[in-house]
């Protein structure tokens, strides 16, 4: 995309003169571009700005998806923390405006869209470390309000910034859980922790009596997502 073209493009996805379909087609080509090297990923991050007032689901779960990809990639790298903590200064705003707007409630007669913007938006958030919405997560956890449609957000923060007694704590609570969703949720969130011992004793769990066959897929996805486990989980298939 030639620059002038870009800024013309962007000022149409700010002023929402484009449909969702054209704004996510935009997002999703220069994201595309970026991947297989024919675009500068700085472009692709000053681009992002112009979806400042972005509201759709399916186009900030392709903004979430690319950052979250972006940390897998280059999480050990020496240089990482930096970027990403620029990265986070343009895209981080974005999710917590959505959470300011609609809250951390459902709402009667909200719509499912608006019900999966919110777990999202949340689950961002806790992804780029915003303090005030890991703060109100760990509030929530501790009082066992979770409702079980954020509980993957929430619990995901937790592991995400838990060390060994929080692993121990979300496993009792896996244990004791009736909820078979909610049971999931905290299953898929305990292979989230960052500690390599963490990690080892969750992948132990995995072939006790405690984690039902059906339920390894949900194990398996989250796990591929976690940068930390990338190696630890080859080993420990060996």
């Amino acid at each position: 995309y030639p620059k002038q073209m870009l800024e013309k493009l962007g000022q149409l996805v700010h002023e929402k003169k484009l449909g969702v379909s054209d704004r996510w087609g935009l997002h999703n080509d220069l994201w595309a571009l970026c991947s297989i090297g024919k675009e500068n990923i700085q472009k692709y991050l000053e681009f992002l700005n112009y979806y400042s007032k972005e509201e759709s689901f399916i186009i900030l779960a392709e903004i979430a998806s690319s950052q979250r990809k972006l940390d897998r990639l280059y999480s050990t790298e020496k240089w990482w923390p930096n970027i990403r903590a620029k990265i986070t200064s343009i895209v981080l705003p974005i999710f917590k405006k959505v959470i300011s707007e609609i809250g951390w409630n459902q709402r009667q007669g909200e719509s499912t869209e608006t019900t999966m913007l919110r777990s999202l938006a949340i689950g961002f958030c806790g992804f780029a470390e915003d303090k005030d919405t890991i703060n109100e997560a760990q509030t929530l956890y501790a009082k066992n309000e979770v409702n079980s449609n954020i509980a993957d957000a929430i619990y995901y923060i937790i592991a995400r910034n838990g060390k060994e007694p929080e692993f121990k704590e979300m496993v009792q609570r896996y244990k004791n859980e009736n909820n078979l969703e909610l049971k999931i949720k905290l299953l898929a969130a305990l292979y989230q922790f960052k500690q390599p011992k963490i990690i080892k004793e969750a992948l132990n769990l995995l072939i006790s009596k405690e984690v039902r066959t059906q339920d390894l897929r949900y194990v398996f996805s989250g796990i591929i997502s976690n940068s930390q486990a990338k190696n630890i989980i080859q080993d420990w298939c060996r």
